[in-house]
This record gives structure tokens, sequence and C-alpha cells, in this order.
């Protein structure tokens, strides 16, 4: 039972930071997923603006064939993916990267498939590859992804509205530009999210010889609030 997760990540000059953060961090991301009890797969595509540059508008690294070599392959990848560019026309071309990487890369045998999408602008359609934003749904049936993770600055959030409920779930986080701390929150919650819901409840899982640098508080991971505010000291078997 494993995730397999196809990153799309946004390659023009603003979103260095983020290739940065991710290539630093992949190990630990993997790791949290190990800690969640669910192994994870990575393959990972970086686009940048067809329209405004067609000749260098995407990269792209497969899955593994040797797993245990994958962190490795993906951190030197990432080291060598070069953050430039950007047209100022209002958009990036982040769905056709997505159904890039998707359409491309070779998935391993696992229980749920998941694209994450970390992207500071909106998305243009059309574009290479996708005609219509009914074209990336029929895509993304097809291929059956399960989850889609969002990652969006607030200001271009809007943008990605279309994609919402066509068969698939979405789960959008807040990029905040060179913000590492609330990204590594955001990774967290996406993390949990994808490795949850396998037949019995998750519990998130802390390191007891280290410190988590995803963890986050219950608040920012919930909505809801209750009638009774919760006290981690208390004892539940203080009344028996």
């Amino acid at each position: 039972m494993a995730v397999g997760v196809m990153f799309a990540i946004d390659s023009t000059g603003s979103m260095r930071w983020v290739h940065r953060e991710l290539c630093e961090n992949i190990g630990n991301i993997l790791v949290q997923f190990e800690d969640e009890g669910i192994p994870a797969r990575f393959s990972m595509v970086g686009f940048r603006d067809y329209p405004a540059n067609s000749s260098d508008w995407i990269e792209f690294v497969d899955f593994s064939d040797e797993e245990e070599e994958e962190v490795e392959q993906l951190a030197g990848w990432l080291n060598r993916l070069k953050a430039k560019g950007g047209g100022g026309n209002g958009g990036e071309s982040s769905l056709s990267g997505a159904i890039y990487g998707i359409e491309h890369c070779h998935w391993p045998e696992v229980k749920r498939k998941v694209l994450a999408i970390l992207t500071d602008d909106h998305p243009h359609v059309p574009d290479i590859g996708v005609e219509s934003w009914s074209g990336f749904h029929e895509s993304l049936r097809a291929h059956e992804i399960e989850q889609i993770h969002l990652f969006v600055n607030a200001r271009h959030a809007d943008g990605f509205d279309d994609m919402d409920s066509h068969g698939y779930d979405v789960i959008r986080h807040t990029l905040v530009k060179d913000n590492r701390d609330a990204l590594e929150e955001s990774i967290r919650k996406f993390v949990k999210i994808s490795s949850s819901g396998f037949d019995s409840e998750i519990e998130i899982i802390e390191r007891p010889d280290s410190i988590n640098p995803f963890a986050i508080d219950d608040d920012d991971i919930s909505d809801e609030s209750d009638d009774e505010t919760y006290d981690p000291d208390v004892n539940p078997f203080d009344d028996f």
C-alpha cells in the first residue's frame, strides 16, 4: 500500500525559494510518509510559461526504477532545476505541466495517485496539451488521480476554481512568498491528507528525539470548533 505523487513545480524566477525548500527537504517529506505508515513514491515535472518560451518550458524526472535511489535522484534533479523566466502575461503553464507529467511518467504500483501543483500564478487555459478545463478533468480521471493538492498564493487561487468538483478531491494550501515555515506546515498537511483514509485512522507521529520541522497546531488543520476546549494536559481517566 503506497502513495504515488506527481509534483508539478512552477519553475519561473519567482519560485526559486520553493525549489530550495523542496531540494533540502525531499528526504524529510518521504520520512513523514513513512512515519504515517504509508510509503510514498515521487516523480516531478518543472514547468514554465509555454506561450512566452515554447523551447524551454518543461523539465521532467520519472519515478526511479530503484526505489532506494529515488531521494538522491530527486534531490539532484531539483538542484539542477533552474527557476528562471516568466512571461509576465498573467499566467503560467501549470495545467499543461501537470498533464505532461501524468502522461509521461511510469506510475509504480500504488494505492493512491496524487498530483501536487506548486505555483504563484494563474494557469493558461487553453495551453499546450490542454484545450479546455474539461479536457484537463478528463485526463485526470483517465489516469485515476484521486487527490490534487494545490499550493498557490492567495492572489491567484481563484484562477483554479474550475478545478473543483470533478470526481477527485482538491485540497488547497496557501503559498506565502519566501515564508518557508508556512510552506513546511502546508507540506505537513499534504502528507497527512495524502496518507489518510486507507481503511484505518492514521495519527500524526512525532519523532521523540528530534523536532518535527512540519509540526502544526491542531487549530491550523481544522475549521471546526468544539463546545469544549481540548486540554492536552488533562488525563481522561481522572474521573475513574
